[in-house]
């Protein structure tokens, strides 16, 4: 009997958009990618065997620490602002998508640098952290979305 090994592989990225607070005019774009974190991937395993915790984003943190996100994360540096996601887009089989909506009266003054999905409103748990993105110096002229994107391979 042949034994096959079968790889899953977890990767992040994402999109963040700043749009003109008036006229929704789009004024940057970039894609990032993320560090899915070490609690993610263990309670993945964990649910193989029967025992591992449900895995739900509940809500996105963005914050304005850029350290470079490590998997044994489990909290952003400098949160700003934990809500619960605008929408979520289930892509394929093999791919979620998360959005969050900053609207121009959100965070103003602060330098957004960090971005992390969570599964509580507040402490909880942090699946997914990323920082690789150009930093974003929130002011009410315009607004932000972050799409996070979890796919397995």
């Amino acid at each position: 009997m042949a034994i096959t090994n079968d790889t899953i592989n977890l990767h992040g990225h994402g999109i963040v958009e700043v749009h003109d607070a008036i006229t929704g005019d789009l004024l940057h774009s970039e894609a990032y990618t993320n560090v899915i974190t070490l609690y993610a991937r263990t309670q993945i395993i964990r649910s193989f065997r029967g025992n591992g915790l449900p895995i739900g984003v509940t809500h996105i943190g963005i914050g304005t620490d850029g350290t470079t996100p490590i998997a044994t994360d489990t909290a952003l540096g400098a949160q700003v602002l934990r809500a619960v996601p605008t929408s979520q887009v289930e892509y394929s089989a093999t791919e979620i998508g998360f959005k969050l909506f900053v609207s121009a009266s959100q965070v103003n003054g602060s330098t957004l640098r960090e971005i992390g999905l969570f599964d509580a409103a507040s402490a909880g748990n942090m699946m997914a952290r990323s920082t690789s993105f150009t930093p974003i110096v929130k002011n009410s002229s315009i607004t932000v979305t972050f799409t996070h994107i979890i796919r397995y391979a």
